[in-house]
């Protein structure tokens, strides 16, 4: 499916720290696509204050597509029992995180 520029009403990275909840929503009548999902320890920032073990990281576009995509709204405990068997390479003792890029597009599922 082609999603024009007309189609899409909202673009969102958000970001979801160990043992908060994800929280992703659209506008009534809209649906999540996701464009892009990292768990891992991506960079400094929200929830890593130190450059130290950056940089280990997996894509799970798969996961989050399965749980979110085609919905109004979206949420789960960060990590979830899927997220828990991704091999991000970090080491065991690392706190991750995760970090969702989605747009809302108009739309209804069938």
């Amino acid at each position: 499916m082609k999603i024009t520029e007309r189609c899409i009403s909202f673009l969102a990275t958000i970001e979801t720290c160990t043992a908060e909840t994800l929280h992703l929503t659209c506008p009534e009548h809209e649906l999540i696509v996701i464009k892009k999902a990292e768990l891992g320890r991506m960079e400094s920032g929200t929830c890593i204050h130190s450059n130290r073990y950056i940089g280990c990281t997996n894509d799970i576009r798969y996961l989050m597509d399965e749980m979110c995509s085609g919905k109004e709204s979206c949420q789960s405990i960060m990590p979830s029992r899927e997220m828990k068997q991704v091999n991000t390479k970090c080491e065991d003792f690392l706190e991750i995180y995760l970090r969702v890029e989605y747009i809302c597009i108009k739309g209804r599922y069938y």
